[in-house]
């Protein structure tokens, strides 16, 4: 393709792979199954990469050559969106990402904050993991988050690099980030049955779900809440509002996953 044709010849040995739809994991295996360097990066496929994201992941692995050390860059809007002010609440507070949790740090829990969008690895140690789960995860929705486990049993530790940065070219509204979440807390339940040890609490909403099911779903307040946050998206930064409609949306997923049978996943 003319895109693969121009970079190469910039950049060197550049090759362009395409795959039918299968979800991140599998595009995430092929990309693996093609490359022979020994560090890897992982990023979205709608990521804009800052220009020297490139040197600061190299810089860790060159400074912790060892396997067992990952590199986790950061991940904030591109700015020429721009970002609403829904989208402000997503990067900070909401459940986008939770870089603010580890601000200021050098280490990271791999379990809690492997963010394939911005991950870099030696290419010995994610073989070895045997890849991105596609089998249990072929749709968008804790692909990652499985690794970071699988990555924490073989005592792998994530260095965090804010200055490896990549911009995140990806316009969410409200509609389109419940569809993420429904998505999300279905994967949620895969996830907790693949490590019943680590992630039990998707598996204890069932209760609180019924629970809040009989107080608010035969009244008219999730949909008036809802309608107002399509109104406020664009407005104002209302954390209470964004927190409760996208948290529904997250639990509606837990049920659909509650109710996939358990043999789907092993």
């Amino acid at each position: 393709p003319p895109f693969a044709d121009r970079e190469s010849s910039r950049l060197g040995d550049l090759s362009l792979y395409r795959t039918a739809h299968q979800g991140p994991a599998a595009a995430r295996n092929a990309g693996l199954r093609n490359v022979s360097a020994d560090i890897v990066l992982f990023l979205g496929g709608d990521t804009l990469p800052a220009t020297t994201l490139l040197e600061r992941h190299r810089a860790i692995h060159v400074s912790a050559p060892e396997d067992q050390v990952a590199c986790l860059g950061s991940v904030t809007w591109d700015t020429r969106l721009p970002p609403t002010p829904f989208m402000v609440w997503l990067e900070h507070g909401g459940p986008q990402n939770a870089y603010g949790e580890i601000a200021g740090t050098r280490w990271a829990d791999i379990a809690t904050y492997c963010y394939g969008s911005n991950l870099s690895l030696k290419r010995a140690v994610i073989e070895r993991l045997g890849g991105f789960d596609a089998t249990n995860f072929p749709s968008y929705g804790c692909e990652d988050a499985d690794v970071g486990l699988r990555l924490k049993r073989l005592g792998v530790r994530l260095r965090y690099e804010p200055a490896a940065k990549v911009f995140h070219a990806h316009r969410h509204t409200v509609e389109t980030f419940l569809t993420r979440q429904r998505s999300v807390g279905a994967s949620t339940v895969i996830l907790a049955r693949l490590h019943p040890d680590s992630i039990e609490a998707p598996l204890a909403l069932r209760r609180w779900y019924r629970v809040s099911r009989r107080l608010l779903y035969p009244l008219p307040l999730r949909w008036i809440l809802t309608s107002f946050a399509y109104v406020a998206e664009t407005r104002w930064i209302l954390p209470r509002l964004y927190a409760n409609v996208t948290g529904w949306a997250f639990t509606d997923g837990v049920q659909d996953g509650l109710r996939t049978p358990k043999e789907c996943c092993g």
